[in-house]
């Protein structure tokens, strides 16, 4: 019977075939990926190893598509930034207005919530109209405008301290990581059911969006900067740096203009 042996190794035994190339490789050649992937060394150095995102694949039209990459990002959000699935920049891009439609809605049921509105009222409809479509401008202001500084400084502080990796790589990563704003959807919706509690949602909202940006984008560096551990977490931390008093003054900004469009609304439903 004749042995399969390592394309890369002649003298030893292969125990898998690649996903990727179709080529055999041995026990220190093989790469199993956490999602169950398989693949050769040789494959991973060239970024064959690729996190099966369904966004990448799926229709970006479908809500549904949306929530179950954002479900994936968050809860194996290491494996999502260490394996950057490959396409194109709109793709990413186009994610986070995803983001930016939930963050949208999530205000404009929190403002429905506490005022009570006569929907069958033409002004009152030209009102809502007027108002949630500056809240999805604001929005999305808000979210591509932390996106691309987010991606921006990491970017660069990641090639000051010696990595090689694209920008664009940089803008995706950042796109895939603005899922973490829902939190402040949370944040939100918390806020109108126990009003007390505004203040420490919002802290919880910005220290678990800091903890995940600093994860997501250090294992980022890491991997596809080639940066060592350290260097990582020292651009990591440096972008969160950054994106910390950002996240937190624009939320709270959002809040107050919130108010303030509320009772704008008011009066001209009155």
């Amino acid at each position: 019977m004749e042995t399969i042996v390592c394309a890369y190794h002649p003298s030893r035994r292969a125990s898998l075939t690649c996903e990727r190339c179709g080529s055999y490789a041995c026990s220190d050649c093989a790469v199993d990926a956490p999602w169950g992937a398989s693949v050769c060394a040789p494959c991973k150095a060239r970024g064959g190893l690729c996190y099966p995102l369904l966004w990448e694949r799926g229709n970006p039209f479908s809500p549904l598509c949306f929530a179950r990459s954002a479900k994936a990002i968050v809860l194996d959000a290491p494996s999502v930034f260490a394996h950057l699935p490959h396409g194109s920049l709109a793709r990413a891009l186009g994610f986070s207005a995803w983001v930016v439609v939930c963050l949208t809605l999530c205000r404009l049921l929190a403002d429905i919530t506490e005022l009570r509105f006569n929907f069958r009222d033409p002004l009152t409809q030209r009102a809502l109209s007027l108002y949630g479509l500056s809240q999805l401008a604001r929005h999305s202001v808000q979210t591509y405008g932390l996106v691309l500084v987010s991606a921006a400084g990491f970017h660069l502080l990641a090639r000051l301290l010696g990595g090689s990796g694209s920008a664009v790589l940089a803008v995706r990563a950042a796109a895939y990581g603005s899922v973490f704003l829902l939190f402040n959807a949370c944040s939100t919706l918390a806020s109108t059911l126990a009003p007390y509690f505004t203040l420490a949602s919002l802290i919880v909202s910005v220290l678990t969006q800091s903890y995940l940006y600093f994860s997501c984008l250090s294992t980022a560096a890491t991997e596809h900067y080639g940066v060592s551990r350290a260097r990582a977490e020292l651009a990591a931390g440096a972008t969160v740096g950054i994106l910390v008093p950002a996240v937190f003054g624009t939320t709270l900004l959002t809040g107050l203009l919130s108010q303030q469009a509320g009772q704008v609304i008011t009066w001209l439903w009155r």
